[in-house]
């Protein structure tokens, strides 16, 4: 099999320069803190299989022309340090500039661009560093008898699909292209699942902890949530866009036998969606119960010293009316008025809080 004609040469010193406004397109720049690339090849279709580690594009070249008809091959890379790898798979492919562009630009929204001899995929696959929400972009450029994803480390988002593979009697060693397509597919979307359980788990977490605090912390860690939850929410909206403008007019290279497959990614795609909304929901919800917590604090608060208050009214009127400097005050000449005074506080007080006990306002229960 020949290979398509080579894209337009780049100068060097634009392969290289750092993104500015106004930049020409088609500028290839290396994300940060990728590793360099590793190659794998698996090359089937023909119910058989053939699997090639850690190959260089030259050998890529050589084992795409060497194709069959009835074959395939399947080119993972792990890693985009290196621009030079890249522009020469999109030499041996014809991959236009734009969209390996984009494939090293790691924070497209997932998206299918069509072009004349490929179709161009962009699918971000959350996952948790540490305690952190972050995505993966993974880019799929399939074609009529190649798929090649673009994965920018080493945390290898299709290790399930090379172990599908590897399995005997399976379907993908003897499908085309778009099937292979579809079952990345499925693999890249699923993996949403387990991103969605630990947001619930951190969740919970903290409900309890609002439920226990309410401090400046309690308001952050609510914040960061909603953000996460909200870019998780984002992010899945967008995928379920790609799997319908897949089974829409822009995948007419989907086979019809395929079809049913991509409906049930859909499927998982919306399911996925409708869960980061509930939890979108429930995220807004802390705000309010926060509110609820501080609300019933300060009504707590509020309540004591309200209590306190009262009970010294009394206290203060009996003060008041001993404390009056008049001649003609019986009172303040009795032997026990001093003690008579100290044990009508003492009563009067007594009785207030047992009349509040009674009610139910202190102490628990209303008897």
């Amino acid at each position: 099999m020949s290979a398509p004609t080579s894209i337009p040469d780049v100068p060097e010193e634009d392969m290289l320069s750092d993104r500015f406004p106004g930049s020409a397109p088609g500028i290839l720049i290396p994300p940060e803190d990728s590793p360099e690339p590793v190659i794998d090849v698996v090359i089937s279709g023909d119910n058989t299989r053939t699997v090639h580690g850690d190959v260089s594009v030259s050998e890529v070249k050589r084992l795409y022309e060497s194709l069959e008809p009835s074959q395939w091959i399947w080119v993972d890379v792990n890693g985009l340090a290196d621009v030079k790898v890249i522009s020469g798979l999109g030499d041996v492919f014809g991959f236009h500039r734009l969209s390996l562009e984009d494939a090293l630009h790691l924070r497209q929204r997932p998206k299918v661009d069509p072009y004349d001899s490929y179709q161009y995929l962009v699918v971000q696959v959350p996952y948790f560093l540490e305690d952190t929400l972050d995505f993966e972009q993974v880019s799929l450029f399939v074609g009529s008898s190649f798929l090649v994803t673009l994965q920018a480390y080493r945390i290898n988002q299709l290790q399930s699909l090379h172990e599908r593979i590897g399995r005997k009697g399976g379907r993908l060693v003897s499908s085309q292209t778009d099937y292979l397509a579809y079952a990345a597919l499925d693999v890249l979307v699923d993996q949403v699942f387990p991103v969605l359980a630990r947001v619930d788990e951190k969740m919970d977490a903290l409900e309890e902890n609002l439920l226990t605090s309410s401090g400046k912390e309690v308001i952050a860690d609510i914040h960061a949530m909603r953000n996460e939850v909200t870019a998780l929410r984002r992010t899945l909206w967008h995928q379920v866009l790609l799997v319908q403008q897949i089974m829409g007019p822009v995948g007419e290279w989907v086979q019809r036998e395929t079809r049913p497959y991509l409906r049930d990614v859909l499927d998982h795609a919306e399911r996925a969606l409708g869960l980061a909304e509930q939890q979108r929901e429930t995220c807004s919800g802390f705000f309010e119960l926060h509110n609820s917590v501080n609300s019933a604090q300060l009504n707590e608060i509020i309540k004591v010293l309200t209590i306190i208050s009262t009970v010294f009214i009394p206290l203060t009127f009996i003060a008041g009316v001993y404390g009056m400097n008049f001649e003609n005050m019986p009172e303040l000449y009795w032997p026990g008025g001093y003690l008579f005074a100290w044990g009508l506080m003492f009563a009067c007080a007594g009785g207030m809080v047992l009349m509040f006990r009674r009610r139910g306002w202190i102490g628990g229960k209303k008897k």
